[in-house]
């Protein structure tokens, strides 16, 4: 439930951010909503592409042996 309250007051806090701008910075929230509609597309047709794409971020970023977040040494 939670994040459905989160996503519809991201998506307001947009629109009022948004509304009223003249052209054509009007058009971005449609330009950038249609980028999010084709990689979500792309992350749900091709799983083992996302996977693949996610693992090398992790690998990139020095992430792959990182130590679990709840071990503390004292």
């Amino acid at each position: 439930m939670f994040p459905l309250v989160g996503i519809a007051f991201l998506i307001y806090t947009i629109y009022k951010n948004v509304q009223g701008v003249p052209f054509p910075y009007d058009r971005f929230p449609l330009v950038v909503g249609v980028w999010l509609a084709i990689g979500l597309v792309i992350a749900l047709a091709t799983p083992t592409l996302a996977r693949r794409i996610g693992a090398a971020l992790v690998r990139d970023a020095g992430l792959e042996n990182a130590p679990e977040a709840t071990s503390v040494e004292v």
